[in-house]
């Protein structure tokens, strides 16, 4: 199967502040940004864990998996890494070709994505194997505030 590339104008690293909104429709107009971070990564490959004891394709996150609540509540941006997506049963999802390859460490991801109205509308360049992204640090550990001398 021919992977398909997705082309995107690269977004500032900078995101606004305030909400600002659309004057017609009032739709919010932020634009945010979701990392995919090592509680992710070990959240896609538990998913991955009972699709492949299933022997099909879709599970309920809730009740199916075990997850946490944690898991379960950020579970859904894994659709932004097009890593998983939803099934027409509800509450079901299942796990993308991509998303396979990337628990197996046959692909990338990129390691931020920028989203509005939960919609990607851009990505980083910068791209992650599910190794690299499990051996990364929180974010918020890299801080200044927080590192010791």
């Amino acid at each position: 199967m021919e992977q398909q590339t997705l082309n995107f104008e690269p977004l500032p690293p900078s995101l606004p502040v305030r909400s600002t909104y659309c004057p017609c429709c009032h739709t919010r107009l932020n634009i945010r940004q979701e990392r995919i971070t090592p509680g992710l990564c070990r959240t896609l490959r538990k998913f991955y864990e009972v699709i492949q004891a299933k022997g099909v394709n879709s599970a309920n996150p809730r009740t199916d998996c075990g997850f946490t609540n944690s898991q379960h509540t950020n579970f859904q941006k894994l659709k932004y890494f097009y890593l998983v997506g939803q099934t027409n049963k509800s509450g079901y999802w299942h796990l993308t070709e991509r998303g396979a390859h990337f628990v197996e460490g046959k692909t990338v991801v990129a390691r931020k994505v920028y989203v509005q109205n939960k919609r990607v509308v851009g990505w980083s360049d910068d791209r992650v194997t599910i190794s690299q992204a499990l051996g990364e640090m929180p974010y918020w550990l890299k801080k200044a505030d927080y590192v010791s001398a």
